[in-house]
């Protein structure tokens, strides 16, 4: 089984849309997929809950129960855990990431979002986790996009 935490310590920038929607593909291609909510909003759940379909399995937990949650998942033979991180919280990063095989952190292009993303990027670093930077909501002209990949590549 695979885990695959899609974190960052910013608000806003597509984190439950891009686990769900992963999760929905990683479904399409076969795969038993989990998603598990470690976010105090809840948006997974409620995606879950409006979407009127069995798969993928959502469970909202608090941090500290993740590794039980993973465990869970691992015995009812899942192929991939898709943790749906929470903002804000370094704490919830730390823990996520601990639990994870890769972790995906999604960003905006605005300067403030990829300054943030460096927080998400110390905590992820500190773990040894391999991990691969997401820009999201990319405007379809002007410098932001490209300063923002510059800056990517830098880090």
């Amino acid at each position: 089984m695979k885990v695959l935490a899609v974190l960052s310590q910013k608000g806003g920038v597509g984190k439950t849309t891009l686990a769900t929607c992963l999760a929905v593909a990683a479904e399409q291609a076969g795969e038993r997929v989990a998603i598990i909510d470690i976010d105090p909003q809840a948006t997974a759940s409620f995606w879950k809950d409006v979407r009127n379909q069995e798969t993928p399995a959502v469970i909202s937990v608090q941090p500290i129960r993740l590794g039980a949650m993973i465990k869970a998942c691992a015995d009812a033979g899942t192929d991939l855990v898709i943790i749906d991180g929470a903002a804000v919280a370094r704490d919830v990063t730390f823990e996520a990431t601990k639990h994870s095989d890769f972790v995906i952190v999604p960003t905006k292009t605005a300067v403030f979002d990829t300054m943030s993303m460096t927080h998400t990027l110390d905590v992820v670093r500190e773990q040894k986790k391999p991990f691969a930077v997401v820009l999201t909501f990319v405007p379809p002209q002007g410098q932001e996009t490209r300063d923002a990949i510059a800056a990517i590549e830098e880090l």
